[in-house]
């Protein structure tokens, strides 16, 4: 189960319909640190009138469209930011040798 630490507000760069950085803010955005995808809940949307036209893939408000959202990993997402992985890897100083002929191998 994921904790939720605490609520806050959250500035965001998004993309408006006509593909330029907007700035949006988010009111009592959940913080969950192990929780890897914020949500935001089309119900709480709603009850400040703003609505999503799935046909189009944008948010809109009072009559205007606000928000373009971008499809990744089959969810609609308003702005995206991928989770980087990085692996540590380390080389031998010595190459492995084998006193095995090399047909055994093959």
């Amino acid at each position: 189960m994921t904790k939720i630490e605490e609520y806050s507000t959250v500035a965001l760069k998004v993309v408006s319909p006509d593909r330029k950085p907007l700035n949006m803010t988010l009111l009592n955005v959940a913080y969950s640190p192990r929780f890897h995808t914020n949500l935001v809940l089309y119900f709480q949307m709603q009850k400040i009138s703003i609505l999503w036209n799935p046909n189009g893939d944008y948010l809109i408000y009072q009559g205007k469209h606000i928000c373009q959202l971008q499809l990744h990993h089959e969810n609609w997402i308003i702005k995206y930011n991928p989770i980087h992985t990085f692996f540590a890897t380390q080389t031998s100083i010595k190459p492995l040798e084998s006193a095995a002929p090399i047909e055994l191998w093959h």
